[in-house]
């Protein structure tokens, strides 16, 4: 074999080296990749089942809230005396000591602007499920009759709720409201009620 031969089997031959070397780097780093994918993944459940939890959190603190939209505001105000009176349209049997706190909701409104819905937190579930089921019974009975009693929900739930009321008009559905925290739809009194939980329960709507 001549000098020149010889050469270009040890280049050969070095090189294939190299490349053995390549390849087991390369099959190192994948993997290693798959198995830094698989962490993420496992990261990225973890956060979504504690993001989940804390939603829950936040909802079931809130079990026994309601605000009040749409009561007049006025200078001095003694805010849970008029909730109270309030109430009592829609639960007669409401006492002052079963609701807790009271507050408006945001900074004060410039003057002339809509009043600040009003949180309000009752003592017991019980007494705040009897004003939220008995809200029917406010209309006719309140001076302003754009008077509404809600479930104080997540912003994200109300968001959901917002989009859920295009679509109800959209496809001609008569009711809409939530349960629980629940968004449910339906299209007549005689149709069965359809739960919205996300954006894609939305396409049900037809």
């Amino acid at each position: 074999m001549s000098d020149g031969q010889e050469t270009i089997v040890r280049s050969l031959s070095f090189l294939n080296e190299k490349f053995e070397e390549m390849k087991v780097k390369t099959e190192k780093l994948e993997k290693q990749n798959k198995e830094l994918q698989a962490q993420n993944s496992l990261l990225k459940e973890s956060v979504t089942q504690l993001e989940n939890r804390l939603t829950d959190l936040d909802q079931y603190h809130r079990r026994v809230n309601l605000e009040f939209v749409g009561i007049p505001e006025t200078e001095g105000e003694n805010v849970k005396k008029i909730v109270v009176e309030v109430a009592k349209h829609a639960d007669p049997n409401l006492a002052e000591q079963d609701v807790d706190v009271t507050h408006r909701l945001g900074p004060k409104k410039e003057k002339g602007g809509p009043p600040r819905p009003i949180i309000v937190r009752f003592t017991t579930r019980c007494a705040r499920d009897a004003v939220y089921n008995g809200r029917k019974n406010l209309r006719g009975k309140t001076k302003n009759q754009r008077l509404f009693i809600n479930e104080n929900l997540l912003p994200a739930t109300r968001q959901l709720l917002a989009k859920a009321n295009v679509e109800r008009k959209k496809a001609d559905y008569k009711y809409l409201w939530t349960s629980n925290a629940r968004i449910l739809v339906r299209k007549n009194s005689d149709s069965p009620a359809i739960v919205i939980c996300c954006e894609e329960d939305l396409q049900k709507i037809k």
